[in-house]
């Protein structure tokens, strides 16, 4: 473990109950997901903490799908002292409820990629996300201020999406990123 310096990765659940259009885990799990036991989690994280990891990557497709089995995951690990850093994948609309976040934070998230898809605000409904334009902007705000990284997963050229579109995209996310409302690893 000291090899990986300290981070490591670990599967809290498998699949995605979604249908976006550009995915392709639906092929590979239908529309199915499942989570491990809370308990067999926060076992593993123990056992990780134990050989000195301090920074995961918790590797789910979306560790959100289950909103209960999320808020139980999250409330384990912040009431465990085990004091990690990860990171996750999840849907955009988990960054709309404001206690959420604040539990993800105290768990020890600090950056999270989103599945955006579209920055062209009256396209992302055709990118089959629960993205809701109004909020979007307050959302990322909020996670910024309170600490948290928000990488964004778009997607350059979605089948609906003109040259225009495309050009429009790139200069909002542009934009986004100088606010430092988005984040992109370097």
């Amino acid at each position: 473990y000291a090899v990986n310096g300290g981070i490591d990765t670990v599967y809290a659940s498998r699949g995605c109950r979604f249908n976006c259009v550009f995915c392709n885990a639906p092929k590979f799990w239908g529309q199915s997901w499942i989570g491990r036991p809370v308990s067999s989690v926060m076992e593993e994280l123990h056992d990780l903490k134990r050989r000195g990891i301090s920074k995961l990557h918790i590797y789910d497709l979306n560790i959100s799908t289950d909103l209960p089995w999320f808020r139980q995951l999250l409330t384990a690990m912040a009431e465990s002292g085990l004091d990690f850093r990860w990171d996750c994948e999840m849907r955009t609309e988990v960054l709309y409820d404001g206690e959420l976040v604040d539990l993800m934070l105290s768990a020890g998230c600090r950056e999270a990629f989103i599945g955006v898809e579209s920055l062209s605000i009256d396209r992302m409904p055709e990118s089959s996300k629960k993205v809701d334009p109004a909020r979007f902007r307050e959302v990322l705000e909020a996670a910024r201020d309170k600490g948290r990284l928000v990488v964004p997963g778009i997607i350059i050229g979605l089948p609906f999406e003109t040259e225009a579109m495309i050009r429009s995209n790139i200069e909002h996310a542009l934009g986004l990123i100088s606010e430092q409302l988005l984040y992109f690893p370097q």
